[in-house]
């Protein structure tokens, strides 16, 4: 396996350096890279894909999420957070994460309390996101999106640390930053020149209700959404 000359050393070149010349290690290589591109790409994609279902049928907050961007756009960033832009974001992700089980952890060896549940030693244990998310006693009307309550309605999250699509601590997912400046980019640039609609036939329900885990969120197949001009299928362009 040779290794290209790079100016700057990449992730790929520190796993290609120090994994054994064998192989299992080229077993454990490809494995790696398996993961890298999956996480890097599939679900960035999932997850834009709910939000712009999401802004699909809610009208309003994609108009609102426009005008938002327009009022910014000359000196605007996908570095920096814009409120609403980023409440969508939020709201979308704890409602359908683009992984619905996190990386597993082992609980110490003399157990883990939880609040009244003991966990034994040497346990592997994970969280469900989606579990969490839409636990009434995290979030207010969990089921429903409502991204003013990242912004304006902060009532309606009740457990702020139960929010967590990238997972947390020293093992969270190295990429989020750059997930979250993909995401706000694209969705910005989308939003700012196009309505996102959907056909006629579309049913909400039977779209969530179909979705679903392959490790990463799978996405409903089939199913086409138009960027139009806004106004050409009716909406009011603010």
């Amino acid at each position: 396996m040779a290794l290209s000359k790079q100016e700057k050393p990449d992730l790929v070149e520190h796993l290609i350096n120090y994994t054994p010349k064998n192989p299992q290690g080229n077993e454990l290589l490809y494995g790696e890279s398996r993961l890298i591109i999956s996480a890097g790409s599939e679900t960035t994609a999932t997850a834009l894909t709910f939000i712009f279902m999401q802004l699909a049928t809610h009208p309003a907050i994609m108009r609102a999420v426009r005008q938002e961007y327009r009022e910014r756009e000359a000196t605007y960033h996908c570095q920096r957070p814009l409120p609403l832009l980023d409440a969508v974001i939020h709201e979308s992700l704890r409602l359908w994460p683009s992984l619905f089980f996190l990386g597993q952890r082992v609980t110490p060896t003399d157990g883990l309390q939880i609040g009244s549940r003991f966990i034994p030693g040497n346990t592997i244990v994970q969280i469900q996101p989606f579990v969490m998310n839409r636990d009434p006693r995290n979030f207010a009307s969990p089921d429903d999106f409502i991204p003013e309550r990242w912004t304006t309605r902060p009532e309606l999250v009740i457990n702020r640390e139960a929010f967590l699509p990238f997972s947390t601590g020293p093992y969270d997912c190295v990429g989020k930053r750059l997930a979250y400046m993909e995401m706000r980019s694209v969705i910005a640039k989308v939003v700012g020149e196009f309505d996102v609609c959907l056909p006629e036939e579309f049913q909400e329900e039977v779209y969530w209700g179909s979705v679903k885990d392959h490790v990463t969120a799978a996405a409903p197949p089939n199913q086409e959404v138009m960027f139009c001009k806004p106004g050409t299928l009716g909406s009011a362009d603010p």
